[in-house]
C-alpha cells in the first residue's frame, strides 16, 4: 500500500501538468515558445517562417550552408 501511495505522489505533478496542457493548449504552446527561446544562443541563426508556423532552428555543423539568397550584404559586429 505504501508503494502505491508513493507511486501516486511521484507522478502527481506530471498528471496535473498533463491535465493543464489538455485543458489549455495555448499554455502548452507558450511553454514550447519559452523553451525554444531560452535555448537560443547569441550565435544561433533563426529562419523566420510565415505567421502560424514555428521558426526552424539551424544548428551549426559540417555541410550547413545557406539555401536562400536574401540579397543582403554581410555585416560584422563593427558595422554601424
Amino acid at each position: 500500500e505504501a508503494a502505491v501511495q508513493q507511486a501516486k505522489a511521484d507522478v502527481a505533478v506530471e498528471l496535473a501538468l498533463a491535465e493543464l496542457y489538455r485543458e489549455h493548449p495555448e499554455y502548452l504552446q507558450l511553454q514550447s515558445v519559452i523553451a525554444n527561446a531560452s535555448a537560443l544562443q547569441p550565435t544561433d541563426k533563426i529562419i523566420f517562417t510565415p505567421e502560424g508556423t514555428v521558426p526552424t532552428l539551424v544548428l551549426p555543423g559540417p555541410g550547413i550552408v545557406p539555401t536562400v539568397d536574401t540579397g543582403g550584404t554581410a555585416t560584422t559586429g563593427n558595422t554601424p
